[in-house]
């Protein structure tokens, strides 16, 4: 019967005749870090970390915006700039990675950036030249609220245009705000101080503001503005007739508008011309308070957005005093169902009402007819007046007056009515001071708008309360909010004939909740149709992340195992606030309704962050294979960077096309069928290696080269060449790492750093290419694979293909498949996550040699993914006589009796040699003895070892027993148990063997077969003997029928499978193999299933 094998091929390799040309005589360190592959893979890796931290900063931003928290403007300012820098540095490396062939993207940089510059400016307002320091309010027009402020606009609404009663006076503006701060450095002290604030550290931000503070204090204000004030005061003076006492108030740009600043700012009463300046610099100063720059920051207001004025008003001797609402903050209403106005009322100074030191008066109107409705005197012990000579004092309330109403109901009619007057101007309810002067007359002191009470309909969901069956709790929340619909599991299979599976994305539904094995850029083409996203992996500063905060998604990210957990097309509800998804609709999160929303919400610096991440966030580019991905299609930063990262994961794709000509490569014996040469990027391998060092699988240190390794070598998977295999066949191939015959296909490349690999796999007659890298952060991790070739016809290639396709998509990677071209990438991973595919990756790549010859129709791809994920990698049928089971037992000649009263594993190594030289063995021994079989064991004549390994049973920390009987072998009569394997060529073996009357712990390190420990003692052949070893961290301790006979003490820790070992010709029985774990006992050799 014609076979196809993948053994090792007689030819010497390419490579292996490149060296020996090339060949010097002295050894140098692999590691050569201004190698070409070193400076490209260093290139690389400063480009991943310019895309992190671009990445970061975008979420940084995009978290500003969606949170509706406060934040500092100068902060966004530095953001934006630290983007474009970090940005510019990541098209720099791309050029330097790929010889300058994306020169486009600078352009597309700078042209960003020039549309955001406008956006950010220099943080300061610009003023008209022409502008005025001072105003009087007579002169103020109601919209000149950038020149006077929100106070003083409102003042001159109220007197100028409506001919409300109020005091005279004027502002001094926002111009000489300016003034003053570029007069002594004080706006660079003010930037200095501000820009690295944090809202949220408030010690610090108390002693940044005092710095300020005290620097205004004691700045001299400018001749011009005291000339400009002194000037009003002498004004104010010359029409009364007499000297004035002025009341210095706050009046901020953004002041008394929708962001009141009520009592944020310091006013100054009852003050005369020689203290006007002080109290003038009092006022600017309480701009730096805490209290003042966290509401600022609470309405989304910059620094720039609220220069402060001051409002000069001659002071009123006020006999009462007090504040209207022309909505009743408590929601109180009127009989006809409207708004009930009320008024709060005191005694003397309006100060002792709105500090709280005074119980008002209270009057509740009705508003048509408008009338008295309720009202409730206090009485009164003091008020607080002014004095003449300046300043406030409280004075003592006697007798009726302090029982009888602060003011008459003409007074409180007469207020409500030009209130009233006052919204309808307005278009809002109002918040308006009052006072009455000593002769009775009624003067309007300010109005600003009244914030009503939040409204919420519902009360809040408790967790506790939802009675929904979990499905899932846990993960990170990208985007909060709830969602609900059928829950669409994709499967991430596409082709470039469409799709495929029930989770092919052209099946997703309207509304669906999308739920992805990983955070995949390409998953972003689905968020139109989804309600939701839920992903197993993936960190929040992925591009996936940031485009479902722009699209308002709520988004769980990093949630471990959703897509096994969550079953396709159920009714669903995330709920990613809380981290969960339950089954079902959850009525409760259906219901619920947003309340207040944060202030922050449309604010002047929340546009200006919008305007900002219109030119950073939108990702346009999703599709790799578009034609507009390109420079010239770059309309935002998100764009730069994924076309970036894109970019340099496909040129370092093709990393070991150069890899052979570098002078530091190394050939690494393998232990497969695989000419395998390596490149040490730094780290990838043991240190101080040299070209003149035997190196091998148990030198390399990298992460992901060892994660898929650990697939490759799994003992599950079998190397043994063809689709007929015979013993010939498996003996040739498993027998010896130190050939020097390549595969078919050629030499293989390695190239190596920690936590990168690019492998470059010839599998005989078919080539596979992977490119990984294990990242430090969660999403930070990629692998991306092309699989291409093979033997048998198109059909068979193609069905093969299919097989990997939907193996590969089951494990999370994006599959894009082209005639016999197989191109995969799992993208925004974690590292953890990664070497659990890369072991899958590598199992699914050993297995799957020769499958383009022996699948032979369709129907067969179904059933082999099944067993694939059941842990079935034997395809071939080269197992089948031997499968036992809860074994992978691709060696020898294994089998399960069940005769007795326990089942039995019996390996049957008897036709393993010919009668001839089985007869040789056994004569020589008779001649000579043990120390024949000794010589015959030490040059390893017969290095034929069948191996039973318990499937998916590691352990560590274990106590492992089994029951042996050597029944027969002329060359060898031994038996033992395998613990602390990692693959077929390195584990641990401790045996018996009845023609040596011994016991041997060996170590299998990279197929070398190493003699640990060793005692004498007479085994009997045909009699049950147990064996049991003890493994603690990296102490072994082994025993004979319960007698201690070995002991020794490994480099590292033992961790790995377990099971059963024969050598060459031994017919050995085993029964009764337990595992015990923690006190707790496992039988391994059961009738079927799995180990019990």
């Amino acid at each position: 019967m014609t076979s196809i094998d993948a053994t090792y091929n007689p030819q010497r390799s390419s490579m292996s005749l490149f060296r020996f040309f090339r060949k010097e005589n002295s050894c140098r360190v692999l590691v050569d870090p201004d190698g070409r592959l070193a400076q490209k893979y260093t290139n690389f890796k400063a480009l991943l970390e310019n895309n992190n931290e671009a990445l970061d900063i975008l979420a940084g931003l995009e978290q500003l915006y969606y949170g509706g928290g406060t934040f500092n403007m100068a902060a966004v300012r530095d953001a934006c700039r630290r983007l474009s820098e970090t940005t510019g540095e990541l098209v720099v490396m791309l050029n330097a990675l790929t010889g300058n062939r994306h020169q486009g993207l600078r352009g597309s940089l700078a042209r960003v950036d020039a549309e955001m510059a406008p956006l950010f400016g220099d943080g300061t307002v610009a003023q008209r030249a022409d502008a005025p320091l001072v105003q009087p309010l007579s002169a103020v027009d109601p919209g000149q609220t950038a020149l006077v402020g929100g106070k003083a606009s409102n003042m001159a609404a109220m007197r100028n245009v409506l001919g409300m009663p109020t005091p005279d006076g004027f502002a001094v503006t926002s111009a000489a705000f300016a003034s003053i701060l570029d007069a002594g450095g004080l706006r660079q002290a003010v930037a200095a101080q501000l820009d690295r604030a944090s809202p949220y550290d408030l010690e610090d931000l108390d002693a940044r503001c005092r710095v300020l503070r005290e620097l205004i204090m004691a700045a001299e204000v400018p001749q011009a503005i005291a000339s400009a004030i002194h000037a009003e005061v002498d004004r104010l003076e010359r029409e009364a007739g007499a000297p004035v006492l002025l009341a210095m108030r706050s009046s901020a740009v953004g002041e008394d508008s929708q962001a009141s600043f009520a009592g944020q700012y310091s006013t100054v009463l009852n003050v005369g011309r020689n203290g006007v300046l002080d109290a003038y610099k009092t006022v600017l100063a309480s701009k730096y308070t805490p209290a003042a720059i966290l509401y600022r920051l609470r309405y989304g207001l910059d620094e720039a957005d609220t220069p402060m004025c001051v409002l000069g008003l001659i002071m009123v001797p006020s006999q009462a005093s007090g504040v209207l609402y022309t909505a009743d903050p408590g929601g109180q209403l009127d009989p006809e169902g409207a708004p009930a106005l009320r008024i709060n009322a005191v005694l003397g100074l309006g100060e002792q009402l709105v500090s709280g030191r005074a119980t008002p008066d209270i009057f509740v109107l009705g508003r048509s007819p408008l009338r008295i409705l309720h009202q409730e005197i206090s009485p009164k012990a003091e008020r607080l007046v002014t004095l003449a000579e300046g300043g406030t004092a409280l004075q003592a309330v006697t007798g009726a007056e302090g029982e009888r109403s602060c003011v008459s109901e003409a007074t409180v009619l007469d207020l409500a009515a030009r209130a009233l007057t006052l919204e309808a101007h307005f278009h809002t309810p109002q918040d308006v001071e009052w006072a009455v002067d000593p002769s009775g007359r009624l003067l309007l002191l300010q109005s600003r708008p009244l914030e009503a009470a939040a409204t919420v309909e519902g009360p809040a969901v408790k967790q506790e309360n939802i009675a929904n069956p979990v499905l899932l709790q846990g993960g990170k929340t990208a985007a909060p909010g709830a969602a609900t619909g059928p829950a669409f599991v994709l499967g991430s299979v596409t082709s470039g004939s469409g799709t495929s599976g029930p989770g092919g994305r052209e099946a997703m539904p309207e509304g669906a909740v999308l739920v992805v094995r990983t955070a995949a850029p390409e998953h972003a083409a689905l968020l139109d149709k989804a309600a939701g996203i839920v992903t197993d992996v993936g960190g929040v500063a992925s591009h996936l992340a940031s485009v479902a905060r722009e699209l308002g998604l709520p988004a769980l990210f990093d949630a471990g195992d959703a897509t096994t957990r969550i079953p396709h097309g159920q009714v669903i509800t995330l709920w990613a606030d809380a981290a969960t998804v339950y089954d079902g609709e959850v009525a409760e999160l259906a219901r619920t309704r947003s309340g207040r929303r944060s202030h922050v919400f449309d604010s002047p610096m929340h546009k200006r962050l919008r305007a900002a991440l219109d030119l950073i966030a939108p990702l346009n580019l999703t599709d790799p294979e578009a034609p507009e991905f390109s420079p010239e299609g770059c309309r935002t930063i998100h764009d730069i960077v994924r076309y970036a990262h894109e970019k340099s994961m496909k040129s370092m794709f093709a990393l070991c096309d150069v890899a052979g000509n570098e002078a530091n490569v190394v050939r690494l014996k393998a232990g497969i069928p695989l000419v395998l040469y390596c490149v040490d990027l730094g780290g990838g391998l043991k240190p101080n290696l040299t070209t003149c060092d035997d190196v091998a699988i148990s030198h390399v240190e990298s992460i992901p080269m060892l994660a898929l390794w650990s697939g490759l070598t799994h003992p599950g998977v079998s190397w043994a060449g063809g689709v007929a295999l015979n013993a010939g066949n498996l003996l040739s191939l498993m027998a010896s790492t130190t050939t020097t015959a390549e595969a078919p296909g050629g030499d293989s490349y390695a190239v190596i750093s920690h936590d990168y690999v690019n492998l470059s796999a010839k599998f005989g007659y078919h080539y596979a290419n992977i490119d990984a890298l294990c990242g430090e952060g969660p999403g930070q991790s990629h692998v991306s694979l092309r699989f291409s070739g093979g033997v048998g016809s198109f059909s068979g290639r193609s069905l093969r293909i299919n097989f990997l396709a939907t193996v590969l998509g089951r494990l999370g990677y994006v599959v894009n498949v082209t005639g016999d071209l197989l191109e995969a990438s799992l993208k925004g991973s974690d590292c953890d996550a990664l070497t659990d595919v890369l072991d899958q990756t590598g199992r699914l790549l050993a297995s799957s040699r020769l499958l383009d010859v022996a699948i032979g129709n369709p129907g067969q791809v179904d059933g082999m993914v099944e067993r694939f994920f059941q842990g079935n990698y034997d395809f071939l049928g080269q197992s089948d006589r031997n499968r036992v089971p809860g074994f992978y037992s691709l060696q020898g000649d294994w089998s399960l009796e069940t005769g007795g009263e326990s089942p039995v594993l019996r390996q049957d190594g008897s036709k393993w040699v010919d009668g001839l030289s089985s007869g040789v063995a056994s004569l020589a021994g008779k001649f000579m003895g043990k120390r024949y079989q000794e010589f015959l064991d030490g040059i390893e004549a017969y290095a034929y070892f069948p191996l039973a390994v318990a499937r998916d049973v590691q352990a560590r920390d274990a106590d492992l027993q089994v029951e042996v009987l050597l029944q027969a072998g002329s060359i060898d009569r031994a038996g033992g148990l395998v613990f602390g394997l990692k693959n077929s060529g390195n584990y641990f073996v401790f045996r018996v063997n009845a023609l040596e009357d011994n016991a041997v712990l060996f170590e299998f390190v990279d197929n070398r077969r190493l003699e640990r420990a060793k005692a004498e003692l007479p085994v009997v052949a045909g009699r049950w003997t147990r064996q049991e070893v003890q493994v603690h961290g990296n102490r072994i301790a082994c025993r004979v029928d319960g007698q201690p006979v070995l002991e020794y003490e490994s480099a590292k820790p033992v961790v790995g499978y377990v099971g059963l070992w024969t050598k060459a010709d031994s017919v050995t029985q085993f029964r009764d193999l337990t595992l015990t774990v923690g006190g707790v006992p496992r039988q391994l050799i059961t009738l079927g299933g799995p180990p019990i």
